[in-house]
């Protein structure tokens, strides 16, 4: 062979059957391909690429298409829950909904209330969300620390009367008949 001869690595042309070892191996190191390279030095970066889509364990992502960002703006416009929107995209993450939803420059969200099944505090916070107050504003002008805040399951009379009366209410009691 004359000395200028470039003698290649590769099989030239000739394809190494994929053992069921290696396959499994893909398989339990996917995504990590330093790892793949070093314990399958004879395969190239492409190749083990190529198997790892051909095994079916690569996690394709869903590319957002002019359709679906208008189904996320109309579904954000309409408020919707995280549930819904988990619907609307089943195969995206609410982490990337969201950021989809960021990126194009959506206003934020209204937060939904949390019913407490308890008359008092249900109305008062409803109350306020109808009046576009924050729980800190409710909390601060009623001096009740950080009660609505928090979103205190147990009723406190003493901030349900302050709340009332800050939201211009009135709590009064109701008395069940006797059968």
């Amino acid at each position: 062979m004359p000395p200028d001869t470039i003698v290649s690595k590769s099989t030239c042309g000739r394809r190494e059957r994929w053992s069921s070892e290696e396959d499994e191996l893909v398989r339990s190191t996917y995504p990590d391909y330093r790892c793949m390279t070093r314990a399958l030095s004879h395969r190239s970066l492409a190749a083990l690429k190529n198997r790892a889509g051909h095994l079916g364990v690569v996690r394709r992502r869903e590319l957002w298409t002019n359709v679906g960002v208008k189904r996320l703006q109309l579904a954000w416009e309409s408020n919707v829950l995280d549930a819904e929107l988990m619907l609307l995209f089943p195969s995206m993450s609410l982490s990337r909904i969201k950021s989809k939803a960021r990126h194009l420059g959506l206003r934020k969200r209204e937060p939904h209330l949390v019913v407490f099944e308890d008359r008092a505090l249900d109305s008062i916070r409803r109350r306020a969300a109808t009046c576009s107050m924050s729980f800190v504003q409710l909390d601060r002008l009623a001096g009740t620390g950080r009660f609505f805040q928090k979103s205190i399951r147990r009723p406190n009379l003493k901030y349900i009367m302050r709340a009332a009366a800050v939201l211009g209410g009135e709590v009064a009691v109701e008395w069940r008949e006797a059968d």
